[in-house]
């Protein structure tokens, strides 16, 4: 479980730096273009995920989507909170609504790799992840 959860957060840190350069390289052309921002509200939650409490982090999580349905950054740190709490039912419905609505190219892709890996652990996809003992996680970069 933890292998997985290791393997969504390099795979989203990742994605999100190439995300942000994309967004530098299409300035010239289009200057509406905007990496995600987070809300204090998200910032705080994620903060409280960093600090591993995971279900005082899905309080605060619950109360932006209840605001904002379309907050697919929430829905996927809600994901991981349930993850991680082992409600796996839970974890993978947000993920799959994350994966099926979101316009995030990178958090549909983790938000799919975590529903197989939910599913089947011991898939090669899942098993490539490193495993370094101490590694800090990695999350979504938000502005």
């Amino acid at each position: 479980m933890k292998k997985m959860i290791m393997l969504i957060f390099a795979a989203i840190a990742i994605s999100t730096l190439t995300n942000s350069y994309q967004v530098q390289a299409n300035a010239e052309t289009n200057a509406n273009i905007k990496a995600p921002s987070a809300s204090p509200a998200l910032r705080a939650c994620i903060k409280e995920y960093r600090k591993e409490n995971y279900i005082g982090a899905l309080q605060g999580l619950r109360a932006i989507v209840k605001q904002n349905k379309n907050d697919f950054y929430a829905k996927y740190y809600m994901a991981l909170c349930y993850t991680q709490l082992g409600y796996k039912k839970q974890a993978e419905d947000l993920y799959k609504q994350v994966s099926d609505n979101s316009k995030n190219l990178a958090l549909i892709h983790y938000s799919k790799l975590a529903v197989t890996c939910l599913n089947n652990p011991t898939s090669a996809e899942c098993s490539a992840a490193p495993a370094v003992e101490g590694e800090q996680k990695q999350e979504v970069v938000v502005d």
